[in-house]
């Protein structure tokens, strides 16, 4: 069955590419499927040895593959997306189904489709290789999403994973239990909130999973009060490059300023485009702008910013904060406490806020030495283990 689904697949995906840009593009529906291939257990357990990390023992191979799908574009217009179907093999029950959302990236091919992340390695070995069907949508402006990628947009984020998890309903060899978890690390946990504030708003409609619960893990849910703040006043060294992702983006969505040079100072007005055009590595756009990340703002913005809430900047970080409201399903939220990258205050906050509006939600700190990069094995093991009960 496999042999003969996987021929349809890439036989679909090499169609999709040029009849596609024809047909008409529709949400929640696959434009083309591609397998990326097999990793049985014992190349997961030789591919463990790569990451610092503790994990499971795998229970199943896994296979992979990238789905390309319609979604929302930021004016609802439906647009192609992709992202990475993780299918455990060799499992005779239905299955319960992972929905992860990936922390930042800068470069579209750094993304779960493109199978070569670390995330992919995380997703393959802590769930798929333990019985979870996993979705990883890659967002709009990444991967095979055109344009630019608007950073922290709640909106976007929520609709680009909604829509895969509609999509991937249609084929034929999944078999889910309708059981569905959400999860994401960093972004992904900004995101991760997003899916589930969408899909329990009031008048949300008729959805194929039953929400059993979401984890959070070091993510920055408060961007208006906490994230851009906290970059400012205790900077990493990658806060620079945060920020001015932040800005470009919230620039590009919400129209704040007539131009950047409105909002940053020179010459990063007119590379922070650039930089962010999807085509650069980390290293190359954290080494292009300052390590002071205070020097990118014009000091008459941070001013305006610090006196007036209703300033259109901070009423554009203020939509994409994900954190005040009442969840319906359980969440948890982990955090290093040594995290300097998205501060511990975010998961802090957005617990307590949940709670006090009578949400089973809880802020768990994995490790008092921890920071944003050494915090992902334990709080993965932490989430895994969790969802198992909820199984």
């Amino acid at each position: 069955m496999n042999k003969i689904f996987s021929a349809i697949a890439v036989c679909l995906f090499g169609a999709c590419l040029t009849a596609c840009k024809q047909e008409e593009i529709r949400r929640g529906e696959i434009i083309g499927v591609k397998e990326l291939g097999v990793y049985d257990a014992a190349r997961l357990d030789e591919l463990k040895k790569s990451l610092p990390f503790a994990f499971p023992p795998a229970r199943n191979s896994v296979r992979l593959r990238k789905v390309i799908y319609g979604t929302a574009g930021l004016d609802g217009t439906p647009v192609k997306a992709s992202g990475l179907l993780i299918v455990p093999e060799g499992v005779a029950a239905e299955l319960p189904v992972l929905s992860y959302q990936h922390g930042v990236a800068l470069n579209r091919s750094d993304v779960p489709s493109g199978a070569k992340t670390t995330d992919v390695l995380l997703l393959a070995a802590y769930f798929g290789a333990n019985g979870y069907v996993v979705l990883a949508p890659d967002y709009l402006g990444l991967g095979e999403s055109a344009g630019t990628h608007p950073y922290l947009h709640a909106r976007s984020e929520a609709s680009a994973a909604e829509d895969l998890l509609r999509a991937v309903r249609a084929l034929p060899d999944l078999k889910l239990s309708g059981r569905l978890f959400l999860a994401g690390y960093s972004q992904g946990a900004h995101a991760a909130l997003a899916l589930q504030r969408s899909l329990e708003a009031p008048g949300a409609g008729a959805f194929p999973y039953k929400l059993a619960g979401t984890a959070g893990m070091s993510g920055p849910y408060d961007v208006s009060g906490t994230c851009f703040p906290e970059l400012l006043r205790a900077p990493s060294q990658a806060s620079a490059a945060y920020l001015a992702y932040l800005v470009f983006a919230m620039n590009n969505i919400y129209k704040v300023f007539p131009n950047l040079s409105a909002a940053l100072q020179p010459p990063y007005d007119k590379a922070v485009p650039s930089l962010f055009d999807g085509k650069h590595r980390a290293v190359e756009i954290v080494n292009a702008l300052p390590a002071a990340p205070g020097e990118l703002f014009r000091p008459e913005l941070l001013q305006a910013l610090g006196k007036e809430p209703a300033h259109p900047l901070n009423a554009a970080l203020r939509d994409n904060d994900v954190y005040n409201w009442k969840p319906l399903a359980p969440v948890r939220l982990y955090y290093g406490k040594a995290d300097r990258d998205v501060p511990p205050e975010n998961s802090l906050k957005a617990a307590k806020r949940m709670k006090a509006a009578g949400s089973d939600a809880r802020a768990i700190n994995v490790g008092d030495a921890l920071d944003h990069q050494t915090a992902v094995g334990p709080a993965f093991t932490a989430a895994l283990e969790w969802f198992e009960t909820l199984k």
